[in-house]
Formats: structure tokens, C-alpha cells, sequence
């Protein structure tokens, strides 16, 4: 038995801090839609396998106000998908990630979690990753040529300033809580707030900065009749801001632009997105290809600006809208009522606890929302189960034959060997786009490159980065049958969306075919679709 639960702490753990420390730059983000993050899916699966498989074997299961919220936010997307736009596989993989959330928030409740322990992995977990943000801050070559740099620079493995930010402030609202339950010494939450704030503040990251001062806030809140405990943290958080300028005079990777400026386009993208959510309320844009749909839809619309025309949006930066631009106004009535049930349930249950959720949710708001960052959510969803200390769970038994048991648990474990299965295959993944990524000027790969075996998952972003080598390889070459090849790959991706790189290859190949009336064509198409003269588009 203890074996057992060994395990399952171990799992738990793993579950928690290993996908914080792996980086697949060549898979894309740490997203709910379970391809993108394909490794730390396989932990949290592995981890609901085996809590499932113990909840069935004891006959009981433990419930609380907040899982039945869930659960009626899972019902009302689920609904909304099947009615208004039908299966589709971006869909299903969508809905399997919010299920799989869900069954990961349930798991957590069967645990007895231990404070201490995940607070201290968590200061611990994010003293590594400032270590590693500093290194790559100022390009340390012995310590960074074995890590992942980033060129937006301090990012720690999180390969993201956001996510990275967000966590550290994560952690310096866990140092103060530490403080607070007897767990670590007044002068360590001293120095956390000054290495965190430091590392926060170089990030870049608008949204880790107004985490920390507003988790300062609160501090400062709590505290407001101690006078000596207000100066020396006030003192100790200035010295922060103060090393953080003094590190922009020191390297050239701060963008002081960036965070004393901003970036008002965000809110032209709230602007368009609302404009978006009015013009289609009743079912919303669909779960299938958000990216593609939000990109003919913001041109039904009409708009000049250049970043809102030419990026790729997977999200509009914010969990409410993308939700509600998927499913319409049932998802966003949903979303409204079920926020207000869990104030309502927990307002009495206010805890020091929900410091952990502040930086969480300003990134929702304003950032990431959880379709880019797995990390992120399974934080989240642990968060939740921590400020429930209060909260009376409800026991659920049930009794099940000992033969339907040992069938229930031999399937639930082949929910691991999937699991595993599906990490090796983003590995496999990972391990070609990374050759590709290195040979891609090298026309001797050519043969190496057609004959690559395609993983299970990944295939779209790996038949693109082959078909770049292809591109490449038709540019230096001017073989016709190259040419040819690579024109017909990147037409067929065009078709289902007319992303610019996508048709500045074909216009590029097409000149290299001296297809003078294809060029036109594909001029007239550029002009119109980005809503400006021709040659800005194509040397964008």
C-alpha cells in the first residue's frame, strides 16, 4: 500500500514540475489542445489513470461545489460544440482536453495535499528557472549552449516571457503564504521578493509586472497597521525595480520600449474580437481551426491594421472571449453564471490561499488563456483544490464486482501506455523537426528528408517544415520537378488558409516558373485579402 502511494505522490509531483522543464520549441505552445503539449499530457494522463484506477478500487469518490461547476461548464461547451457546428477532429480535441481538465481536478480532490511540499516545490521549481532566465539574459555560452535561448530573452524553459513571468509572480505570492503558515523565515520571503521581482521586472512580461504589484497590494493590505514590516518590504521591492534598471545598462536583451510604452494593438484585437462575437452570437465562429475562421472573419469585418491582418491568432488573449467566440452567447451566459455560483459558493471560504490564483488569471485576462499552456492549467486546477481547505466534500460511494473492477482498471491502464505512446510520438517529433531545422540549406538531405516517417501527432507542423527544406531546395536548385513539388503543397495548404508566408512561397515559385499569370492572380488575391498594395505584402 505504501509503494503505492508512493507512486502516486511521485506521479503527483512529476505531474506538476516535469512539463515545467520541458521545452518543444518545434511543437508549438504548452496548449489545452493536446498535440501542442503532447508530453505533459502523457504525465497528467499517466496520473488520472492511476488515481481513477485507486477511486475504483475503494468504491468511493470525493466531490465538492466546485467540481459540479466544472462539470456544468463542461456539459454547457460540450453542447454548444455538438449543436452549432458538428464533429470535427480540432474540436474533439479540444473537448478531450477540457474533459481530461476536468478529470485532473477531480484527481486532484482524491489527493491529500500536502501545502508545505507544493509550496516549496514551486519557490524551488522557480529559483531554477530564474537561474536559467538570468543565463540566458546575459548569454552565458558554457551553461547556454545546453539549453533552449529564447530571442525574446529572459524566458526561463517556459520559452515564453508570459508564462515565464506568471509563474515567478506565482511563486512570490507562495513565499508570502509560506511566511504566513510558519513554513519558511520572514528573510527568505525578503529575498524571494527581491529575486522574483527582479527576474519579473527584466522579463518584458506587462502581465507578470502587474501580478507582482498587485500580489504587493495585498501584501501591503494585510500588513497596513505594521509599520516596520510596510518599510522594509516597500524597501526590498524598490530594490528590485532598482536592479532591474541597473540590468538594462548592463545588457542590450531589456526592452524598456516595450514595458514603459505598451502595446496598444492588444486592445485593437479586444476591439476586432468583440466585433467578431456580435457579428456571429448565436453559435460563435466554431471549434475547428480558430485560427482560420477569426482570420475571415476579421476581413468580413474590415480593418487596416497591419498586425491584426498578418498575424496568426490561435486565441484573442482572452479566456471569456475565446470561449465565446467559439460557442457564441450560450458559452459566454454559461461562463457568466458559473462564475458568479463559484463566488457565490465560496465567498465565505476567502483564503490567503487565492494569492496562488492572481497571476493566473490577469494571464487569462490579458495573456495566454489556458489553450497555450498545460503548465499553466494543471496550476490552476491544484490552486483551486488548495483554497477549498474549508470546503465540505461530499463522499459518493459505490460498489462495483471485483470482475468489473479488474476490467475498469485494465482499460484505465491502457490510458498510461497511450499516454506514453503519445510522448514518445512528440518526441519522435521533436527529434525530425529538429534535424530539419539543421539541415534545412543542406541539398544533400534532400532524399533524407522525403523519406522521413511522419509521427502520429505533429504531421501539419512537420509537413510544413519539410516542405520549407523543399522550398529551399527548388529556390538554390531551380529544378523543375522541385518546383513543381513544393507548388503543390504549399497551393493545398493555401486553399484551407491563405496565410501570407503560405502564398509569398507560391507567388515566389510561381517566378521561378515564369508563370506570369499565375503572379497576377496571386497579386489581385494578396491585395485584396490584406487590404493594401501588393508590394508591402509580399516583402513583409
Amino acid at each position: 500500500m505504501n509503494h503505492q502511494k508512493n507512486i502516486e505522490q511521485f506521479l503527483f509531483y512529476l505531474v506538476l514540475f516535469a512539463p515545467m522543464f520541458v521545452f518543444m520549441q518545434h511543437l508549438g505552445g504548452f496548449a489545452l489542445d493536446i498535440p501542442q503539449n503532447i508530453i505533459a499530457w502523457g504525465f497528467v494522463g499517466v496520473f488520472i489513470s492511476l488515481t481513477l484506477a485507486k477511486i475504483i478500487n475503494r468504491g468511493e469518490v470525493l466531490i465538492s461545489k466546485n467540481t459540479m461547476t466544472f462539470a456544468y461548464f463542461v456539459l454547457i461547451v460540450a453542447i454548444t460544440y455538438i449543436l452549432n457546428h458538428g464533429l470535427s477532429l480540432d474540436g474533439i480535441m479540444i473537448m478531450l482536453g477540457l474533459f481530461l481538465s476536468f478529470l485532473l481536478f477531480l484527481s486532484f480532490q482524491q489527493q491529500q495535499l500536502n501545502l508545505k511540499n507544493i509550496l516549496f516545490f514551486l519557490i524551488f521549481t522557480a529559483i531554477a528557472q530564474t537561474c536559467i532566465g538570468f543565463f540566458q539574459l546575459f548569454e552565458i555560452i558554457s551553461i547556454t549552449k545546453y539549453l533552449y535561448i529564447s530571442e525574446l530573452g529572459m524566458t526561463g524553459l517556459f520559452g515564453q516571457p508570459n508564462m515565464f513571468a506568471i509563474f515567478l509572480a506565482v511563486a512570490f505570492g507562495a513565499c508570502y503564504i509560506a511566511v504566513r503558515e510558519d513554513y519558511l523565515d520572514k528573510k527568505y520571503f525578503y529575498f524571494g521578493t527581491i529575486f522574483f521581482n527582479t527576474a519579473i521586472f527584466t522579463s518584458n512580461s506587462r502581465a507578470g509586472m502587474l501580478a507582482s504589484i498587485l500580489i504587493a497590494t495585498i501584501i501591503l493590505f494585510i500588513h497596513k497597521r505594521e509599520r516596520q514590516f510596510i518599510l522594509l518590504f516597500l524597501s526590498v521591492y524598490v530594490m528590485s525595480i532598482i536592479n532591474f534598471y541597473a540590468l538594462t545598462l548592463l545588457t542590450n536583451n531589456i526592452d524598456n520600449g516595450k514595458i514603459v510604452f505598451g502595446d496598444p494593438v492588444r486592445f485593437d484585437l479586444y476591439a476586432i474580437a468583440i466585433k467578431v462575437f456580435i457579428n456571429n452570437w448565436m453559435t460563435g465562429i466554431g471549434y475547428d481551426n480558430f485560427t482560420n475562421n477569426f482570420f475571415y472573419k476579421i476581413r468580413e469585418i474590415g480593418t487596416n491594421n497591419p498586425y491584426l491582418l498578418n498575424f496568426e491568432f490561435r486565441h484573442p488573449h482572452n479566456e471569456m472571449l475565446y470561449w465565446s467566440l467559439m460557442g457564441g452567447v450560450i458559452n459566454l451566459f454559461g461562463l457568466v453564471i458559473l462564475f458568479g455560483k463559484f463566488i457565490y459558493d465560496n465567498y465565505k471560504n476567502i483564503n490567503i490561499r487565492y494569492l496562488l490564483l492572481i497571476p493566473i488569471l490577469i494571464s487569462l485576462c490579458f495573456e495566454h488563456p489556458f489553450i497555450n499552456s498545460t503548465t499553466i492549467l494543471v496550476l490552476f486546477l491544484l490552486f483551486l483544490n488548495l483554497t477549498e481547505k474549508e470546503a465540505k466534500y461530499k463522499k459518493i460511494n459505490f460498489n462495483i464486482r471485483l470482475s468489473i473492477r479488474r476490467v475498469l482498471f485494465v482499460s484505465l491502464s491502457l490510458v498510461s501506455i497511450i499516454s506514453i505512446y503519445l510522448c514518445w510520438s512528440g518526441i519522435n517529433t521533436l527529434h525530425h523537426a529538429i534535424y530539419l531545422h539543421q539541415n534545412q540549406h543542406n541539398i544533400a538531405s534532400l532524399k533524407n528528408v522525403e523519406n522521413m516517417a511522419l509521427p502520429l501527432f505533429g504531421k501539419e507542423i512537420l509537413n510544413d517544415k519539410i516542405n520549407q527544406t523543399i522550398f529551399n531546395f527548388a529556390v538554390l536548385t531551380k529544378d523543375p520537378q522541385v518546383i513543381e513539388n513544393s507548388l503543390i503543397y504549399w497551393e493545398k495548404r493555401a486553399e484551407s488558409y491563405p496565410k501570407q508566408s503560405f502564398l509569398s512561397k507560391i507567388y515566389h515559385l510561381y517566378y521561378l516558373q515564369q508563370n506570369k499569370k499565375k503572379m497576377t492572380e496571386l497579386e489581385d488575391r494578396l491585395s485584396n485579402l490584406y487590404n493594401k498594395k501588393f508590394e508591402k505584402v509580399i516583402n513583409e
